[in-house]
């Protein structure tokens, strides 16, 4: 009997994007490291639709610079653009006790701002083949 991995689970066409994300990122089965990369790629897909983000939250997404992350997470709470990106970044920035959960919503909240989900399954699951070659 074939052990089905995560791979196989984001392979698998007769599940939605939503099913395969849910049931990928789990701390059980990918690293902490690799599903907050995920999710600060996934508000990177859509962070220009928060035309006034902070630079610090752009700084934050793009090298996961811990010095940074209070500061984009403080972002959110002072921004005036109430939307499923800001919700987004607030999401990726704080991402201490659960990230499997974090990431699905940064991931499902960046599919409602308008990123592509079949982009984020291949994203993901580059990250994880990138994982397992290093």
């Amino acid at each position: 009997m074939k052990t089905i991995t995560v791979i196989d689970i984001l392979d698998m066409e007769e599940l939605s994007v939503e099913s395969k994300l849910e049931v990928a990122l789990n701390e059980e089965l990918i690293p902490g490291e690799i599903m907050r990369k995920f999710a600060r790629w996934c508000v990177l897909q859509v962070i220009d639709l928060w035309p006034d983000a902070p630079p610090v939250v752009r700084e934050f997404l793009e090298t996961g610079d811990e010095t940074k992350r209070e500061a984009a997470k403080d972002a959110w709470y002072t921004s005036k653009y109430g939307s499923p990106i800001t919700v987004a970044v607030r999401f990726a920035a704080d991402y201490t006790k659960k990230p499997g959960w974090a990431a699905w919503c940064v991931a499902d909240y960046a599919r409602e701002a308008g990123a592509d989900g079949e982009a984020q399954v291949k994203q993901l699951r580059n990250l994880i083949i990138e994982m397992e070659t290093s």
